[in-house]
């Protein structure tokens, strides 16, 4: 049984160690080649601008790529269907629902 003394300087052996800059996590990994550093964005202020405007084209081009299927798929009917609202969608016949409106955002990223 642990007693107040033990709680006590397992809290103070832990605050140590987060103040040297030790790592406290078991299962940390260091960065590899596929880590991302989120150095650069970090200290910023919530509300800073910064260049977030994309071309109608731009955005077009991309929901025509990411609603294009092979011919050589055969899709199960309710997918066909989604996909045919997003292609409506790429070419401005319909409007665009919340399940398109992320998509092009992950294809322009990567």
């Amino acid at each position: 049984m642990s007693t107040l003394e033990d709680a006590t300087e397992l809290v103070n052996l832990y605050r140590d160690a987060l103040d040297a800059g030790e790592c406290v996590v078991e299962e940390w990994r260091p960065m590899n080649l596929h880590s991302f550093t989120w150095s650069p964005y970090l200290n910023h202020e919530w509300d800073e601008s910064y260049p977030s405007k994309v071309e109608m084209k731009r955005l077009q081009e991309l929901a025509k790529r990411i609603s294009t299927v092979p011919d050589s798929i055969e899709m199960q009917s309710r997918v066909a269907k989604i996909y045919g609202d997003r292609q409506a969608m790429a070419a401005g016949e319909k409007l665009f629902d919340w399940g398109r409106g992320g998509k092009p955002g992950l294809r322009h990223a990567g």
